[in-house]
């Protein structure tokens, strides 16, 4: 997916208040004051409840999808393989000692 694609995802949800879940899990509510694309990281600057901006560093998905008032980035190693079967084997001997929390997950970003 090209960067423009990513930015015009994230121009929807500006100002907008948001819920943001892992695998159905809350992490985040408020609203999305701005968002950078920088580097590996998509950065949202959320504005919570109470008024305080907090930073969401999300890594790049292997896959981004927006339907209705839904966007999903998926974090699925499956996504990431496709069909290649030998990559698939090898991503299950890996140490997930270290992983990140969006290690083979999928993000809902849902406006509310």
């Amino acid at each position: 997916m090209k960067l423009d694609q990513y930015s015009d995802c994230f121009k929807y949800l500006l100002l907008r208040d948001v819920i943001i879940k892992i695998n159905n899990k809350v992490i985040r509510t408020g609203k999305i004051k701005n968002f950078a694309i920088k580097q590996f990281y998509i950065k949202l600057f959320i504005e919570n409840n109470k008024g305080h901006i907090r930073l969401l560093e999300l890594p790049y998905p292997f896959g981004i999808s927006q339907i209705d008032d839904i966007t999903t980035l998926d974090y699925n190693m499956d996504t990431f393989c496709g069909s290649n079967k030998d990559l698939k084997c090898k991503l299950k001997f890996l140490s997930k000692k270290n992983v990140s929390k969006f290690y083979d997950t999928v993000v809902d970003i849902t406006v509310s």
